[in-house]
């Protein structure tokens, strides 16, 4: 007598898929999982190449004892976040390098500077680089920030400006009572933004001159100098858009203080370069000259002695006979003149002229008549 009622509407026809139908669901499905797990191998890979670039200053380093270095990129501002599980960050340096460079790419360019380094060049030297070459340029200088005590584990650096058009940053990070050095790179391209690279500046001694030159990636403006903290001297005649030149006096006297900065258009001021410079002012001159007997023999042999630092003391020998005199004030010996009267019959002098510095000495000898 009951009915059951079905209120579930019309039922829906099944829809019955052949063998064939299903076994290409199965491909399809088998085909992404494949995709996906070579992504994973894929990732999985990068990162343990980029542990080994990590780990390239030398040692036993345990998967856990390497720091961990995120970056964070917001337009074209940029933050480093650094954590260690093991031990204390020590500090935490960056570079930003032009184009799209790798680890391997970064060591060459610092190996060769090194090699000319060793080849005589000032340490901030460097070749000429023209800006606009494909070549790997380090922009700006190397900014360090130091942790605030050895057992920090985690630093944050904020505020980093992202060079305009393509780059690469150099992140280095030292561990405390570790000589391993754990090293990243990352690329990256922005057209906003404005130039928040640091100007560079590269000195070189020529002789008695400070060659000094201003570079900036995207557009020098000017460079300042002083000399002994005299009046600071402005020069803004550029090279080029990207390349400014000055030449300083050094002095051979005395020491000679040098204090650079240069400023890009952006208003960016680079580290202030502060240096004492000690020029060589070679040795000192001994001249001799006589006074003629008159009978073709000298009576008086006159001694002149040069150096522009002063001269510690003045020592001669006149036929075995030594004399010395010393001088408490170089900056009243830097001119020293005396007379040796010779002795009868035949006279052989030897004179000796010594400095501050005890490497830097002269010597000189003479003979002659004295026929009465």
């Amino acid at each position: 007598m009951n009915q059951i009622l079905d209120h579930s509407g019309p039922k829906k026809q099944k829809i019955h898929r052949s063998p064939g139908d299903t076994a290409r669901i199965i491909t399809v499905y088998a085909i992404l999982i494949m995709v996906f797990g070579i992504c994973l191998i894929a990732k999985a890979g990068y990162s343990l190449s980029e542990s080994k670039k990590i780990d390239s200053t030398g040692g036993n380093v345990q998967g856990d004892s390497i720091p961990q270095i995120a970056l964070s990129a917001d337009n074209d501002i940029l933050s480093i976040n650094v954590k260690s599980a093991s031990k204390g960050i020590e500090s935490v340096s960056y570079q930003w390098y032009k184009g799209n460079a790798n680890l391997n790419d970064i060591r060459t360019y610092q190996e060769q500077r090194t090699l000319n380094n060793a080849n005589g060049e000032d340490e901030n030297d460097d070749e000429d680089i023209d800006i606009d070459d494909d070549a790997i340029v380090a922009m700006g200088d190397t900014e360090t920030e130091k942790s605030t005590s050895a057992n920090q584990n985690e630093m944050n650096i904020q505020n980093i400006g992202i060079p305009k058009g393509d780059s690469t940053i150099h992140v280095i990070v030292k561990t405390v009572g570790s000589d391993i050095l754990t090293e990243y790179t990352q690329h990256y391209y922005t057209d906003v933004g404005n130039d928040k690279i640091k100007p560079q500046i590269r000195v070189a001694i020529q002789g008695k001159k400070l060659i000094v030159t201003a570079i900036d990636e995207t557009e020098i403006d000017y460079l300042t100098y002083s000399v002994n903290n005299e009046n600071e001297v402005k020069i803004d005649d550029r090279e080029d858009k990207n390349t400014i030149k000055a030449e300083i006096e050094l002095s051979d006297t005395s020491s000679t203080n040098v204090r650079i900065c240069a400023v890009d258009k952006a208003k960016n001021s680079s580290k202030i370069y502060e240096k004492d410079y000690d020029v060589y002012a070679g040795k000192p001159e001994i001249i001799l000259e006589g006074e003629p007997d008159g009978n073709g023999g000298l009576s008086k042999i006159y001694v002149t002695i040069d150096y522009p630092r002063g001269l510690k003391s003045v020592k001669y020998d006149l036929n075995g006979e030594e004399h010395e005199q010393t001088f408490d004030d170089p900056e009243e010996s830097r001119h020293v003149e005396f007379e040796v009267e010779t002795q009868e019959g035949h006279n052989l002098i030897k004179i000796w002229a010594y400095t501050e510095q005890e490497q830097v000495w002269s010597e000189a000898s003479g003979e002659c008549e004295h026929n009465p």
